[in-house]
């Protein structure tokens, strides 16, 4: 795999010598709030994105969360503080090419789509209940709402499940289990970090009268001693089944 300005054109605004003077293409005058595209230009050009955790999403991450994503998104929708909690800076890199690009400042934050081809899609600024579009035409913003509302879904994930991280430097090659290859090739002037999870690789199997499976974030204690919470994951069971690991297993719940 190979990270480059060329396959990944929008990570230049990411990088300080690259950002500066970058004018954003609104097009259709008519449907386009200036105020926003302004703000965005500004933002962009004065560093704003610049110096975030930009994340490479593997293509075993992207299967985990989206095979489960029915479940993962009941999760989301029905707990507006879960979905506020999740919400970081960063930027992610889909298996794709599309990028999401998520910047906050106090109680706003400012929510980019960017295509693979560098051109950004659309922007989404205010609050979480008040906000205004770059590109204002009714396709446009339901189009982001539902980009962001998959952005979250795989921050939620990040953050409650068990993921794996792999840190590939600025001008940088790297031997990483992460990458079918076995090598990155980071040739960017950007930190980029590597997202993956074998987490779904816990295979359980049930007889008998059957509970649908179901997320639950379950109160734990982190390395510090302080309570906390984690995705897990109930599997569809038995109240006398069993359970049968995978080569990798990760995450296991006894459930009596």
């Amino acid at each position: 795999m190979k990270l480059s300005y060329r396959n990944y054109p929008i990570l230049s605004i990411m990088d300080r010598k690259m950002c500066a003077g970058l004018e954003l293409n609104s097009g259709d005058p008519e449907t386009t709030d200036m105020e926003v595209k302004d703000l965005v230009e500004k933002c962009i050009n004065k560093g704003a994105l610049c110096d975030i955790p930009i994340y490479y999403v593997s293509k075993e991450f992207e299967k985990g969360y989206t095979e489960n994503w029915e479940k993962l998104s009941d999760l989301v929708i029905n707990n507006e503080t879960i979905a506020q909690e999740c919400l970081e800076n960063c930027a992610m890199i889909m298996p794709s090419g599309n990028v999401f690009v998520n910047i906050m400042a106090e109680d706003r934050f400012m929510f980019i789509c960017a295509i693979k081809d560098g051109r950004i899609g659309n922007v989404r600024y205010g609050t979480w209940n008040a906000a205004r579009y770059m590109n204002k035409s009714e396709e446009d913003m339901k189009n982001l709402q539902q980009k962001m509302f998959g952005f979250l879904v795989v921050l939620a994930f990040k953050k409650f499940a068990t993921v794996e991280l792999d840190i590939v430097e600025p001008f940088k090659k790297k031997k990483t289990a992460l990458d079918p290859q076995g090598k990155v090739v980071n040739d960017t002037g950007v930190e980029v970090t590597l997202l993956d999870s074998r987490w779904f690789r816990e295979i359980i199997r049930e007889e008998g009268f059957k509970v649908r499976g179901h997320f639950r974030l379950q109160p734990c204690k982190d390395e510090q001693g302080h309570w906390t919470r984690k995705l897990i994951y109930i599997n569809e069971y038995e109240k006398h089944g069993y359970h049968r690991r995978a080569k990798i297993s990760v995450e296991n719940e006894t459930i009596n």
